[in-house]
């Protein structure tokens, strides 16, 4: 139901859930429900039948919807989610070897390969709050010839010269503030 959705994207937060009745990207009202496969791995209470991504009809970003607000988002980034950074020795011998072992979001990657596969192979791809860059790499590493870029916050020099060597464009940024209906 869309309050079971509620009650689990709020990571037990009592702050007011924000939704959106447009694109958060380019503001049109026209927007779909995205399945995954399978249940969310990371939260593991939403089924493939669950509501919560979106996909614009205009610009095709996809967007949490409902969301926690800017303040309470690092809710969604518990340290039970992700490696932390500092215990990978080498970034190279990680992003060659991304599977469910060693990335907790690993089947929300595999869950979207069918809309992946069927976009062209010169594609750009803009990564928006990858953290790491894991998605960002599996996508090169799998579609050599996509154009990919990292957005996010909080991209060490370390996880942008590792992506530089896979080609993959990055940039530190507020994406929250950023106006990428414009710029991408």
């Amino acid at each position: 139901s869309n309050a079971g959705v509620e009650l689990v994207l709020s990571y037990t937060s009592n702050e007011k859930m924000i939704y959106y009745k447009t694109c958060p990207n380019c503001e049109s009202t026209r927007f779909h429900p995205v399945h995954l496969n399978d249940g969310n791995p990371v939260t593991g209470f939403l089924t493939k039948f669950s509501e919560y991504y979106f996909e614009c009809e205009n610009c095709s970003i996809v967007f949490l919807n409902p969301r926690l607000p800017d303040d309470e988002l690092g809710a969604y980034y518990d340290k039970y989610s992700y490696v932390k950074l500092d215990q990978i020795k080498s970034l190279t011998k990680h992003f060659d070897n991304l599977r469910r072992e060693t990335v907790s979001t690993y089947y929300n990657y595999l869950s979207v390969m069918d809309e992946v596969n069927a976009l062209n192979p010169q594609s750009m791809v803009l990564d928006i709050g990858g953290g790491a860059g894991d998605y960002s790499a599996f996508l090169k590493n799998k579609f050599p010839s996509f154009e990919v870029t990292l957005f996010d916050y909080r991209i060490d020099e370390r996880v942008k010269k590792a992506l530089s060597k896979r080609n993959i464009a990055t940039k530190n940024c507020n994406f929250l503030k950023e106006n990428l209906h414009e710029e991408y």
